[in-house]
């Protein structure tokens, strides 16, 4: 009674295949369908509760060696021992079965996260490189505007606490300048 693997990364997953090409919809109707599916599958798995951390300590076993489950059925079947208080030995494939049919999507959620979070984290990458080439503009056309000098001054200001931050929570050498003046 052996059980076949077939992992993702061997199989023809048409998501691995997909390069990360320019979209030809606009990005709020993706997010849009998206979040559909998203709600879509959370309707589908009904009352399923996600699982507390003390519970995946104390339920979750078979993922650490899935062998030692097959093991213990095939050696049921063997001695002929097929039902036990009304549970069947079939329910233990069938339960390793959707175990690892269950495993293939999540796998599949989490390469589409993953893509997600690259797109989130390109995005505010852009954002943020964007914001700072105006923001250099705008510390040019201030030098001559004392209106604008006194507004770049306050989006200066922003910037101070993440300084402030940086400073206070890195050690300097012994040897630097800062540390010598402090």
């Amino acid at each position: 009674m052996g059980f076949s693997r077939v992992s993702i990364s061997e199989s023809n997953d048409p998501l691995r295949k997909l390069p990360m090409s320019p979209i030809d919809r606009p990005f709020d109707e993706i997010l849009s369908e998206c979040t559909t599916l998203i709600e879509r599958m959370n309707v589908m798995l009904g009352d399923i509760e996600p699982l507390s951390p003390a519970e995946v300590r104390r339920r979750y076993l078979g993922r650490k060696n899935p062998a030692i489950v097959e093991a213990i059925a095939t050696h049921c079947a063997e001695f002929g021992i097929t039902n036990a208080g009304g549970i069947t030995t079939d329910d233990i494939t069938t339960s390793l079965e959707r175990a690892r049919d269950i495993r293939r999507v999540v796998d599949r959620l989490d390469l589409v996260r993953a893509r997600l979070e690259t797109s989130r984290m390109q995005s505010e990458s852009r954002g943020w490189r964007t914001a700072l080439l105006f923001y250099a503009v705008l510390r040019g056309l201030s030098l001559d505007d004392a209106s604008l000098k006194s507004r770049v001054e306050s989006v200066r200001a922003l910037f101070q606490p993440r300084a402030r931050a940086r400073t206070a929570s890195t050690p300097r050498p012994a040897g630097s300048r800062r540390a010598q003046l402090s």
